[in-house]
């Protein structure tokens, strides 16, 4: 039993769309994200000292939905 090789012609003559190639890593979100939230943990701690403030978790919501 003989299996006969099909040639075909490349994927883009065929009118198959190829996958994209895939994203390159991005520092920039995550260096963003970690400044908004060293803002939020010294805006927490001058708040809890200013005005005894209970709930903190609040700053840092602040901080996590800006990105």
């Amino acid at each position: 039993m003989w299996v006969r090789e099909r040639r075909q012609a490349p994927a883009e003559q065929r009118g198959v769309k190829t996958a994209p190639p895939p994203n390159q890593f991005k520092l920039q979100p995550y260096l963003l994200s970690t400044v908004y939230i060293s803002v939020a943990l010294v805006v927490g701690a001058l708040l809890d000292q200013v005005l005894d403030v209970q709930n903190i978790a609040l700053v840092f919501l602040m901080a996590v939905l800006r990105r």
